[in-house]
Formats: C-alpha cells, structure tokens, sequence
C-alpha cells in the first residue's frame, strides 16, 4: 500500500464494531470510496460514497460526460471531479461506487433535502469565473453585451445593484435651539 494511505479495522465492541475507519490522508474520493467498499459492512452506512455523489450532484448536468478537451478548458484538473464528470446516469455512478442504483437513488434525495444544491453548484462554476470574465470581456468589446456579463456576476458573484442614500449621523445635529423650534413650527403647520 503507497505511503500515507491506511485501513484500519476498529477493534471497539458493540454498534460500531467492525466499522472501517478510512484515513483520507493521501488518498483521493474514489480511492477512498474503493476502500470503503472492500471494509464495507452490509448495513452500514457508505458516508464517502455518499460524498463522491454529493460532488456529482453538484456539477452542472451540462457539464457530465462532457469530452476531456472541453473538461481540460474548463481548467478542471482534479482527477476525481474529472472522473467523476464522465458520469451521466445514476446506474453509471451505482457501478463507479460500487453501489445498489437505488442506493443513489435514496442519496440523491437527502442531500437535495439536506443541502443547498445551487450553493455546491455556485461554488463548482465560481472557479471557471476567470474563464468567463475573460470571455465576456471579450463579448463586450465585440458586441457590447452587458447584461449576460450582469447577469453573470449577480448569480455567480453574489453581486447586486443599489440604489439609494446612505446616512450616517443625527438628522438634527448641527441645528441650534432656534433654528430646531423653527423647524418644528414649520412640520407642525405643514402637517396640521
């Protein structure tokens, strides 16, 4: 086994005896999820399998089974997100985890009721800003479109337009007695 990768089997009775415990030390997703599976012990729970689904639910479905080139202009270089991202069908992500297809099934539902998908998915495409500025900077040079550029960062960058007036300080201060009393003169006959 390489440098910095263990198994060990826990050695505790009761409910979580024989339970794997897995070091993520040096070791990648699906590396993981593999020895995972070898100590796997059936009705446990398979919580890095889990994950690796967790990860594929938040790539844009665009993005699935795209070609390496346009996964390599992407800028994405990890080797498990890559893999990962050549997953189209759940049956497909069963196999790769090694996994009952309605184990995704019942996965997919919890997370999507657990977590805020769109979060995952924004910060997955908040890497390919760059890209995309890049890109829309040239868009506006060439035909001056503003608004997808817009749009982009008030999804992507959490960014949004204000209008109005910021105050800071007593609306009073500064007034002297006199002038305060003919200031409320003033209010009181005009709202009377």
């Amino acid at each position: 086994m390489a440098k910095g990768k263990k198994i060990t089997q826990s050695k505790s009775k009761g409910k979580d005896a024989k339970e794997a415990q897995i070091s993520a030390e040096g070791m990648s997703l699906l590396e993981r999820v593999k020895h995972e599976q070898k100590a796997w012990v059936r009705g446990k729970p398979r919580p890095i399998a889990k994950e690796a689904v967790r990860v594929w639910l938040s790539i844009p479905s665009i993005f699935l089974g795209a070609p390496e080139q346009v996964i390599a202009k992407l800028g994405i270089e990890d080797a498990d997100v890559r893999a990962i991202m050549n997953v189209t069908t759940q049956g497909a992500m069963a196999q790769l985890l090694d996994v009952e297809e309605h184990r995704i099934s019942e996965w997919k539902k919890e997370l999507i009721k657990d977590h805020d998908s769109f979060a995952e998915t924004k910060a997955f495409m908040k890497r390919l800003t760059k890209n995309v500025l890049g890109s829309l900077y040239r868009a506006a040079l060439s035909e001056g479109d503003a608004p997808r550029a817009k749009l982009w960062m008030q999804i992507v960058e959490s960014w949004r337009e204000q209008m109005g007036i910021e105050h800071s300080g007593d609306v009073g201060g500064g007034l002297t007695d006199e002038e305060r009393s003919a200031l409320d003169k003033l209010i009181a006959k005009n709202t009377a």
